[in-house]
């Protein structure tokens, strides 16, 4: 693959600022941004690989997103060390194991999207993306690639198509989370906080499963109301292992049988079953002022431990 490296500031479609002239360099390129240099872009590029420099910067005109295809000689498909400017969305498609350092010293990626059945992303370091999280192909793993558990924030909903999000030990929050029928979240060890929520056929939830695999691996779920203005919803023909509502003063409705092999908390606002079955292993807690609401269904099971 061949390195091009900006010569100086401007449009990323210009052959003025790359080394060898090139213009819209990515194209079949390792792609530096140079310490001093902010290389703006207008429309969506594609790159083999994008590295930014402490102190150079990317910005975009409008929401725009760049296409990662391949990764840099050090096995980095993505190297921010600098300053995002915008919205810029990437799109990955690196067909192999490989690390990523999306966070730099200011600003986030908006929008993330992995899409090769063969991609399988590490991070570099904790990691924040201020839009939403797309896994259509491949794995999405929050740990370096020795295995070193590394923190995932995204501030809207968390898609997973037809890959794999792989939690390990981290610290994982999500707006929400929705998982398709052939999506898979290997859920962290620690703690999943969902606070917003999306909608799915006319309706939100914080987190809906549509059939995929969730495998709770011993962690928390915690549903908060940080990020919401009204009640919602949940729906997970999984097994939770523990769960803790704290949704203030909104509600969260199940609309399918809540499992849990671990602890029920209620902390705050209210838990109602939607008249669907409630089964917990553990201890079920509810604070003074929250709420438990259990339906009384003589073809619903109710069991508490």
């Amino acid at each position: 693959m061949t390195t091009v490296e900006s010569t100086g500031s401007g449009n990323w479609a210009s052959g003025g600022i790359w080394s060898g002239g090139v213009a819209r360099a990515g194209n079949g390129h390792d792609v530096i941004i140079k310490d001093g240099h902010n290389v703006t872009i207008s429309q969506d590029e594609q790159a083999n690989s994008i590295t930014i420099e402490s102190g150079g910067t990317l910005t975009s005109s409008g929401e725009r997103t760049i296409t990662i295809d391949s990764e840099n000689g050090s096995g980095f498909a993505v190297d921010n060390d600098g300053t995002i400017s915008g919205d810029v969305n990437l799109t990955i498609t690196t067909p192999a194991t490989t690390t990523c350092d999306f966070n730099g010293l200011s600003g986030n990626f908006n929008n993330v999207v992995i899409n090769h059945a063969s991609a399988d992303i590490h991070l570099s370091g904790n990691t924040t993306f201020d839009g939403n999280l797309t896994i259509t192909a491949g794995t999405f793993d929050c740990s370096n690639e020795g295995g070193d558990s590394r923190n995932l924030t995204v501030a809207g909903d968390t898609q997973i198509d037809g890959g794999t999000l792989t939690g390990n030990a981290s610290a994982i929050s999500m707006g929400s989370l929705t998982i398709a029928s052939t999506g898979t979240y290997s859920a962290t060890s620690g703690t999943t906080t969902l606070s917003k929520e999306t909608n799915v056929g006319g309706t939100d939830f914080m987190l809906h499963n549509n059939g995929g695999t969730f495998t709770h691996n011993d962690g928390k779920v915690l549903f908060d109301d940080a990020g919401l203005s009204s009640s919602s919803n949940v729906r997970n023909p999984s097994s939770f292992h523990d769960v803790e509502v704290t949704m203030g003063s909104y509600s969260l409705t199940s609309h399918h049988n809540m499992t849990a092999t671990g602890d029920f908390t209620v902390t705050t606002g209210t838990y109602s079953d939607g008249s669907n079955g409630f089964t917990i292993t553990g201890d079920v807690s509810v604070a003074n002022g929250a709420t438990l609401n259990l339906s009384n269904s003589s073809t619903q099971t109710k069991t508490l431990g």
